[in-house]
């Protein structure tokens, strides 16, 4: 649900045009705080599981192929589709491992058919949605991360 509070963080009932504002506020806090920690989570488990396995092995959330994966694949799928700036500077570019499932759980043959397949429902009108200047906000997450970064250095 946070997902959707970002492009309607006052009410379903009102049209996002009518709660912009808010939803530009709801969305920078929701990149920056929310999401990484939320898949930072996942970061976590994905990071422990990598530690019991070999090198080429295939690493999952509980060991083996699972719903959880097709869980978080869908999730971060849908992420990606809201917020494609946001994803990339902010969540992959830090978490290698959720990237490496990502990409991996969408390279499975079914999967991937599936995505490219009729079948499948575009995202729009739903959960995930995509608005430029949300995405955008992305941008001033990294450039501020950046600022602080320097000054730590200093």
């Amino acid at each position: 649900m946070e997902t959707h509070d970002t492009h309607h963080p006052t009410s379903t009932a009102i049209a996002y045009e009518d709660q912009r504002e808010a939803a530009l506020d709801r969305t920078y806090h929701f990149l920056k705080s929310r999401l990484p920690k939320y898949l930072g989570y996942f970061e976590g488990l994905l990071v422990k599981e990598s530690k019991t396995k070999n090198e080429n092995e295939e690493v999952y959330l509980l060991g083996d192929f699972s719903i959880a994966d097709l869980f978080l694949f869908q999730t971060v799928h849908g992420l990606k589709f809201a917020f494609p700036t946001g994803m990339e500077s902010l969540i992959f570019s830090s978490m290698p491992n959720l990237k490496s499932h990502f990409d991996l759980v969408g390279g499975r043959e079914n999967i991937s058919s599936y995505l490219q397949s009729e079948r499948r429902t575009e995202y729009g009108d739903f959960l995930f949605r995509y608005y430029p200047e949300l995405d955008e906000i992305a941008n001033k997450v990294v450039e501020e991360q950046k600022q602080s970064e320097m000054k730590e250095d200093a």
